[in-house]
């Protein structure tokens, strides 16, 4: 489960789904909790759940979490997934996508969730080797020991949303296939809003060598500089964590 705080409207979480006892994949649940009642500490909680059955989609998807100022009052909270073209049956595109959960605890036949939005991106490719599974279990290591897996369907946490003066901005991050033969390597993808509808502003793989990079963590600060936390290691380099830092103006 991935979980995030969206100030004042709600705690949201996704859950990937399982049917026991065959263990089966059942799809994607989005939640939205009552933050007042849970700060509070009320020993009954109000939450509301909507599933989804489209594993290709929605596999992988995360709410994203507030930095710094509130969003406009009345905002929804937000969701967001990858969605690589090679993955689906659909004739669709490589994109970022998101969805709004707009909820009333107090009415819940008044809550919305609705898909708010999908930006076509710069081209990926989220299998990195052919033979890594599901979970893509392709970053070498020395001595020929088991590939790690690189987890190239999810989103990972927290997606960040901030408030700035003049815009609104979201940073959506995922593992794809960086180079040949099948290096990981970090997309990101910033998506900003000042008036009307989210677009999409820049994007980037980060992949400067023949390393794995994978597992990214990342944030951006209210000067617009960018951290990202990461996963890394080769067969020459056992994993380790590095961190890379970008300016606003680069």
């Amino acid at each position: 489960a991935k979980i995030s705080d969206w100030v004042e409207k709600a705690y949201f979480a996704t859950s990937r789904d399982f049917n026991l006892p065959e263990n089966s994949f059942a799809g994607v649940s989005f939640y939205a909790f009552n933050r007042q009642q849970m700060l509070s500490g009320s020993s009954n909680v109000d939450l509301q759940r909507i599933s989804m059955t489209d594993a290709e989609k929605y596999d992988g998807a995360a709410p994203i979490n507030v930095f710094g100022n509130a969003p406009p009052a009345g905002s929804p909270g937000l969701f967001a997934y990858r969605n690589d073209d090679g993955r689906t049956a659909a004739p669709d595109a490589d994109s970022i996508g998101l969805l709004a959960f707009d909820v009333d605890f107090a009415v819940p036949a008044n809550s919305r969730f609705t898909h708010t939005g999908s930006f076509p991106t710069a081209p990926f490719n989220t299998v990195i080797c052919s033979d890594g599974g599901y979970f893509q279990a392709c970053a070498t290591v020395p001595n020929n020991f088991s590939k790690l897996m690189a987890t190239t369907a999810f989103l990972m946490d927290k997606q960040s949303y901030r408030r700035f003066p003049d815009h609104e901005s979201l940073l959506i991050y995922h593992t794809v296939n960086a180079a040949a033969p099948g290096i990981a390597g970090i997309r990101w993808h910033e998506l900003r809003k000042t008036t009307g509808n989210w677009q999409l502003y820049q994007e980037g793989t980060y992949a400067p060598d023949s390393l794995h990079r994978f597992y990214p963590s990342m944030n951006m600060n209210s000067n617009g500089q960018i951290a990202a936390v990461f996963n890394t290691t080769s067969e020459n380099l056992w994993p380790s964590i590095r961190v890379v830092g970008r300016n606003d103006s680069d």
